[in-house]
C-alpha cells in the first residue's frame, strides 16, 4: 500500500465486503482485484500486492432481491452488472443467472473459500473470469492489471496447492484461454512490473508462475476432450463490443 489514504480507502472496502458476507453468508463470493489481494495477502511479499479502489461479487438471485430492499442498485446493462456506491466506493454486482459469467454461481459458490472473513472465488474460478476479462481488454490499462492478476494466480497455485484443489473447476477455461495465459506467462515485463522492477525478484516469481502454470495445463489436458463440445466447457456467447466484465 502505497499511502496511508489507499490504505485506510481498501481498510473500508474490505470492511464493507466483511459486512455484507456477514448477512449473506452464503449468498455472495467476492471476485476480481480483492478476492486476488485476499488469496495473495498471506503468501505474497506486501510491498508486491496492489490494492483495488472498487470491489466485485457475485450474488445469488434470491439474496440479491434482498439486498435491493435496503440498498440502492442501478443496472448497468452495457457492461451486463448491477452497481451500488458504500463511502464513496463502486461495488459491481454480478448475478446468478443473468450477468453471463463464464463460471456459474452455483459452481463459484460451491468451490469458495473464506479468507478473513470474506467468501471467495476459488483460485482457479478467479482465473478462467480473469482470463475473460483480459480478452476484452487486453490493450487497455485494466487489461494490464488482469495480466498481474493471472500472473499471481499463477504463483499462488505453485506456492499453495492448499488453496488450489479444485482442478475441476478448469474445465470452464477454453483452449484459447490457455494460450492467453502462456502469453502472459511469456511476457517479462508482466512480472517486472509486479517486482517494482526488480529484475531477480521478477525472474524468482516467473519461475513461481511456470510452475502454477504446470498445474494448471496438466488440469485442463485431463480434464477436456476437446474444449469446444465437452459439456462443461462453459463457453458463453460471445459479448458485443464493449460489453466487458468489469472486474
Amino acid at each position: 500500500m502505497k499511502n496511508d489514504s489507499s490504505s485506510e480507502a481498501w481498510d473500508q472496502i474490505l470492511c464493507d465486503m466483511r459486512g455484507l458476507c456477514e448477512q449473506f453468508p452464503d449468498g455472495i463470493v467476492v471476485i476480481g482485484g480483492a478476492a486476488i489481494w485476499l488469496h495473495t495477502q498471506q503468501a505474497m511479499d506486501k510491498r508486491l500486492l496492489q490494492v483495488s479502489h472498487d470491489a466485485d461479487f457475485y450474488m445469488s438471485i434470491q439474496d440479491f432481491g434482498t439486498l435491493r430492499d435496503y440498498e440502492e442498485i442501478t443496472p448497468n446493462n452495457r457492461l451486463g452488472k448491477h452497481q451500488m456506491v458504500k463511502h464513496g466506493v463502486d461495488f459491481d454486482i454480478y448475478v446468478e443467472k443473468k450477468n453471463n459469467l463464464a463460471v456459474p454461481y452455483a459452481e463459484a459458490q460451491k468451490d469458495s473459500v473464506v479468507l478473513s472473513g470474506i467468501r471467495c472465488a476459488s483460485l482457479e474460478h478467479l482465473l478462467v473470469l480473469k482470463v475473460r476479462a483480459f480478452e476484452d481488454r487486453e490493450h487497455s490499462a485494466k487489461g494490464q492489471k488482469d495480466a498481474k492478476d493471472m500472473a499471481k494466480i499463477l504463483m499462488l497455485m505453485s506456492d499453495n496447492r492448499a488453496q488450489a484443489t479444485q482442478p475441476s473447476s478448469l474445465r470452464f477455461l477454453l483452449r484459447e484461454d490457455i494460450q492467453r495465459v502462456k502469453k502472459i506467462l511469456a511476457d517479462q515485463e508482466v512480472f517486472l512490473d509486479i517486482a517494482q522492477n526488480n529484475a531477480h525478484t521478477a525472474k524468482h516469481l516467473r519461475e513461481r508462475a511456470r510452475m502454477g502454470f504446470q498445474y494448471v495445463e496438466t488440469a485442463y489436458e485431463h480434464g477436456h476432450s476437446s474444449p469446444d463440445d465437452h459439456p462443461g466447457s462453459g463457453r458463453s456467447p460471445r459479448r458485443n463490443k464493449g460489453h466487458e466484465i468489469g472486474f
